[in-house]
């Protein structure tokens, strides 16, 4: 199969005929001028020519999460069997049976069991990954429409590999419906910080809908959310103490619904050490030090800042500058916090009182650009702070 990856540039030709017409002293009808002409073009169209067998490579990608399973489980043989004579006798069928992940499952073997995720795009990603590329490969998705995953940017991965995708959706049961959309929450947070957890409960029809959260199969909290014009929301705050990963789960627990395997949604939050602060403080005891201490944050603590060098910022994920002027830190460390925060990503803090800042000489220096603070000081603080007394004879 021939086909041409950059095709816009065809419309070059009509640039070239232009100019033939308009100035003919370019002479670009000439026989060599043409010929190179044209094959620039064609070469700037990236020509690419595919040599592919008979027949037709056919993935279906059948759903068999939750909310998919019963209605596949009456319509999916049917379809089987309806493909099979529909095959013609240089086509091949592969059947990917996918919900929280894809397995590739013979014609006419048990259905893998059913879980309440739906990979859609990993089951595309699969198909796309086990294909013959000598041959016509097309996919088609028997699904419910509810994909757990992001789907956006599918299409493109698609046209980039040249293959046709046809989705058949499975008309949903008669009667109202709610379902719980994705938690939003963070994938990683520090012991003992907390975080927010959220997500929204669609609705067929407005009332209140109990929920509970769970944390690792243990109820952590529940309530009642109100679905007003189809939508509520539900947002609860969330600890973690101890290091490891905690699966969270919303669950809703409507009184009547049709579609029950929508009802609950997962994230997976991961509980690890923030990485090193380095706190440069002119206190000896600074209590800045015990509070990220107490949040789980281990700290390094420079009282001396004479003993800095660019050594130092191998490690911490911030540096913190708690009232410690300008002049007391080494030009080669503080020139190197640049690099730190802008190629390293990491974090920087000024703290601090008469020491700080513009009055701590910080003005100009090689972290004036990185706080967003002016550091200068205007006229009228220059002015030395002074009593007078006037005695009159």
């Amino acid at each position: 199969m021939f086909r041409l990856a950059e095709p816009q540039w065809l419309l070059l030709f009509l640039v070239l005929a232009l100019l033939a017409w308009r100035i003919p002293r370019l002479a670009i009808l000439s026989p060599l001028r043409t010929i190179c002409l044209a094959l620039g073009v064609f070469w700037l169209a990236d020509p690419q020519l595919q040599i592919s067998s008979s027949g037709t490579d056919l993935w279906v990608l059948m759903d068999r999460s939750d909310s998919a399973a019963d209605a596949l489980a009456t319509s999916g043989p049917e379809s089987e069997a309806i493909l099979e004579r529909a095959r013609k006798s240089a086509d091949r069928l592969f059947f990917v049976d996918f919900a929280e992940s894809p397995v590739l499952r013979e014609p006419g073997t048990a259905f893998e069991p059913s879980t309440g995720s739906s990979a859609l795009r990993l089951a595309v990603g699969f198909a796309l990954s086990q294909r013959d590329k000598l041959r016509q490969t097309k996919i088609l998705a028997l699904t419910d429409g509810y994909s757990t995953e992001d789907l956006s940017g599918l299409d493109s991965v698609l046209r980039s590999n040249d293959t046709p995708m046809d989705v058949r959706f499975f008309p949903p049961p008669a009667g109202d419906d709610y379902r719980v959309g994705e938690i939003e929450a963070p994938l990683r947070v520090a012991p003992g910080q907390s975080f927010l957890l959220q997500a929204n409960v669609f609705g067929t029809k407005d009332g209140d809908v109990d929920f509970e959260v769970r944390c690792d199969d243990t109820k952590v909290g529940g309530g009642r959310v109100e679905v007003r014009g189809g939508r509520g929301s539900i947002r609860l705050s969330g600890r973690l103490e101890d290091g490891g990963s905690r699966r969270y789960e919303i669950r809703i627990l409507p009184k009547a619904d049709t579609r029950p395997g929508n009802n609950a949604a997962g994230h997976w939050v991961e509980v690890a050490s923030s990485g090193t602060v380095l706190l440069i403080t002119a206190y000896a005891d600074d209590p800045l030090a015990e509070v990220l201490k107490s949040a789980g944050v281990a700290v390094e603590t420079i009282s001396d800042p004479g003993v800095l060098h660019p050594g130092y910022l191998t490690g911490p994920r911030v540096v913190i500058i708690n009232n410690v002027p300008a002049h007391e830190l080494p030009s080669e460390f503080l020139a190197s916090l640049d690099f730190f925060v802008r190629e390293q990503g990491g974090g920087l803090l000024m703290a601090g009182g008469r020491k700080s800042f513009g009055s701590g000489g910080y003005f100009e220096s090689p972290i004036d650009a990185l706080l967003p603070v002016s550091m200068e000081l205007r006229q009228e603080h220059r002015k030395l702070a002074m009593a007078m007394a006037l005695v009159m004879d």
